[in-house]
């Protein structure tokens, strides 16, 4: 921030009031540009960045702590059905008895 600083002026303005505005030399116009494409970078690109990685993160530790959930819960409920009827319970809408392609 030392080149604001260093270069900020007070412009008189068409109504008599004064407006603060960097006033660069002629020969620094390359200076200008890189210094307000660091400031962009720095301020505007870093952050975004940091807060996509930031949400990315808790997205896949929520998204993992959902699935983990949901097993556990359908581990129970399978566990739960074994401990009342002492068997496992299988799909026995199936009619074809191994017997494919007949």
């Amino acid at each position: 921030m030392l080149p604001i600083a260093a270069l900020s002026t007070l412009i008189p303005t068409s109504t008599g009031h004064r407006k603060c505005r960097e006033e660069w030399p002629d020969e620094a116009i390359y200076y200008e540009r890189a210094y307000n494409l660091f400031l962009d970078l720095i301020l505007l690109v870093f952050p975004l960045v940091v807060l996509c990685a930031t949400y990315f993160l808790i997205t896949k530790t929520l998204w993992h702590g959902i699935r983990a959930e949901n097993f556990t819960k359908e581990s129970t409920a399978f566990n739960n059905s074994i401990a009342t009827t002492g068997e496992c319970s299988e799909d026995k809408t199936s009619t074809n008895n191994g017997n494919y392609g007949e």
